[in-house]
């Protein structure tokens, strides 16, 4: 009997394994998407900073964090995700 070699392939969707920095030292490209989303859904002003770690976290933990942080509910978060997403994008 052979042993079959196999192979695993794993893919980055969004791009948050591999680092892909923008144009600022340190901030990631992934900052840009999820402030802008912000700006434009809530009205809610973030200032992208390299000292702000949510590595490891999906996009929805990172924008309800930063949302819960400006006063924003789980309710009125989960009434304007679509939107968020929709913004990201």
């Amino acid at each position: 009997m052979t042993q079959q070699k196999r192979k695993l392939v794993l893919f980055d969707i969004d791009g948050t394994l591999i680092r892909h920095f923008g144009p600022e030292p340190g901030i990631n490209v992934g900052w840009h998407r999820i402030t802008f989303a912000l700006k434009k859904v809530l009205n809610i002003d973030v200032i992208p900073s390299p000292e702000i770690n949510y590595h490891g976290n999906v996009d929805r933990a990172i924008l309800f964090d930063i949302s819960s942080r400006y006063g924003i509910t789980k309710n009125q978060f989960d009434k304007k995700f679509d939107d968020l997403k929709a913004a990201i994008v």
